[in-house]
């Protein structure tokens, strides 16, 4: 019995330790994502790693690396496209993704409070939860949302920021909630459903 509880803890901690979270401290001051030094442990995160940004960081050289998640409770700038299964943005914060977002999953924008989010590139997901609060999110740049997609913050919506930028909501879009939507490009849906509110 003893030697089956104690294979049980091991397996339990070897496999918490093999998808570890890895917090960004910036302690060697160059905000370089490649940079060990900036990341608690001084150890880089790998694929499948939790990540978790939790102070102002203007942060370079992000990699082309899938990560299993990614928390910021911080205000960011990534520089480079930031490639995880999901995302999460908390607080009252102002987040860029300068070259975009990909995640396998979803954007959850539902905990924030305040501030904007704003994408510089291309926004794949499977979907996008808001919140009722006031805050920008700003998507000037193409890209696909896999579900029927409603933003519920009370700030204004950008969908594309040029002529050439084309945003798929294959479920649906409704964007009542905005205090005012701006369009630049082409927003479509696969279904029927698209109410832009106050264009």
């Amino acid at each position: 019995m003893n030697r089956a509880l104690m294979l049980m803890f091991l397996v339990f901690f070897t496999a918490a330790a093999w998808s570890a979270d890895k917090v960004w401290d910036n302690d060697a001051l160059d905000n370089d994502w490649m940079n060990p030094a900036n990341w608690d442990l001084d150890a880089l995160p790998v694929a499948g790693d939790n990540i978790a940004i939790n102070i102002a960081a203007n942060i370079i050289n992000v990699p082309a690396t899938v990560f299993l998640g990614v928390t910021i409770a911080g205000d960011a700038v990534f520089t480079g496209t930031l490639n995880a299964q999901s995302a999460s943005v908390s607080g009252n914060r102002t987040v860029t993704f300068s070259n975009g977002l990909s995640l396998s999953a979803s954007l959850d924008l539902g905990v924030m409070t305040g501030g904007s989010l704003t994408l510089g590139g291309s926004l794949t997901a499977q979907g996008v939860t808001t919140a009722a609060a006031n805050y920008t999110i700003s998507l000037n740049g193409g890209g696909t949302v896999d579900t029927d997609t409603t933003f519920l913050n009370t700030g204004a919506l950008v969908l594309g920021n040029d002529a050439g930028d084309t945003l798929t909501f294959t479920g649906g879009l409704d964007t009542a909630a905005c205090s005012g939507t701006s369009v630049a490009g082409i927003v479509q849906t696969t279904a029927t459903q698209m109410d832009l509110g106050a264009v």
